[in-house]
């Protein structure tokens, strides 16, 4: 069976928070593109309110190469649910080089201006003042 395999076979299965943590471990076990992608296709997956939140909050420890294959989606993703996720995560993560913080202020002011629903506006506002404040506390503003 492949770590994918595995991946998928526990989260069907991760209905008790001790599985759940058990499957975020494993999830971020390995960093290949496969498997991150993996793990930004969960973030379709809302079912279980607290367990999406796990992940989504969870893929921010994938380091700098979660972050380029975020920002790669920004520009690339037609699911505007998922680019918007994307984004968010993005909006939370540290350490960022000033064009990735350039494409994360653009894609969020788009989600603000394009109106798409109230959710993915949301998220272009926080992402907004996310950035602001890291700017501001790294004395870039």
């Amino acid at each position: 069976m492949t770590k994918l395999e595995e991946l998928e076979k526990l989260h069907k299965s991760a209905d008790t928070l001790d599985v759940q943590l058990n499957f975020i471990a494993l999830l971020l076990d390995e960093n290949s593109l496969e498997i991150i992608n993996y793990h930004y296709l969960l973030l379709k997956d809302k079912e279980d309110t607290r367990f999406f939140q796990m992940i989504r909050s969870n893929f921010k420890k994938r380091g700098e190469k979660g972050v380029n294959y975020l920002i790669k989606k920004l520009t690339s993703e037609s699911d505007i649910v998922l680019k918007a996720e994307a984004l968010f995560v993005l909006g939370s993560m540290d350490k960022l080089e000033a064009d990735q913080v350039s494409q994360i202020k653009e894609s969020a002011k788009n989600f603000i201006c394009e109106k798409y629903d109230y959710t993915t506006q949301y998220y272009g506002i926080i992402v907004l003042y996310w950035v602001g404040l890291a700017l501001r506390k790294n004395s870039l503003f």
